[in-house]
C-alpha cells in the first residue's frame, strides 16, 4: 500500500542545528521520529519499550495501555535512516534490517521502517 503524508515543521533554529550537528545521529533520530509517527498512524501502535542492544531491533511497539495490559499486541520495530539514497539502496537496507531481525522472529511479529531524507520517502514493512 502506498500513501502520501504531509509533515509540516518549523525551520531548525541555530541552537537545534548545533545540537544535531552530527549528521549520522541526526539522521538516526529523525528516522525514529518519522517511523514512530507512521507506526501510530498506520498500525495504531506506540512505543512500549526501547529494546536492549543486540536484539536486532530498536523498539517494542504495542497498543496504548488503557486497560492495564501494556504488552498486549506487541511487535518488534527496527528503524533505519538514510540521509540520501536511491530506491535500490532503500530496498537493500530493508532486506538487511529484516535479516538482522531473524534471530528474534519467534518472539513477536516484526516491522522494518526505513526513512530516506533526500526524496523524502519512508517505507514501513512487516516482516
Amino acid at each position: 500500500m502506498t500513501e502520501d503524508f504531509y509533515l509540516l515543521w518549523s525551520p531548525a533554529t541555530e541552537q537545534a542545528k548545533r545540537t544535531y550537528a552530527d549528521m549520522q545521529v541526526a539522521t538516526e533520530l529523525g528516522a525514529c521520529a518519522i517511523a514512530l509517527l507512521f507506526v501510530k498512524e498506520q498500525l495504531g501502535k506506540v512505543v512500549i519499550e526501547r529494546s536492549a542492544k543486540g536484539t536486532g531491533f530498536d523498539y517494542w511497539i504495542g497498543e496504548e495501555a488503557e486497560d492495564g495490559l501494556p504488552f498486549q499486541g506487541m511487535a518488534r520495530l527496527e528503524v533505519s535512516g538514510i540521509l540520501a539514497g536511491t530506491q535500490a539502496q532503500i530496498q537493500g537496507r530493508i532486506a538487511q534490517k529484516k535479516k538482522q531481525m531473524d534471530p528474534t522472529d519467534a518472539s513477536a511479529p516484526g516491522f522494518v521502517a526505513v526513512v530516506e531524507f533526500g526524496t523524502p520517502i519512508a517505507h514501513l514493512e512487516g516482516k
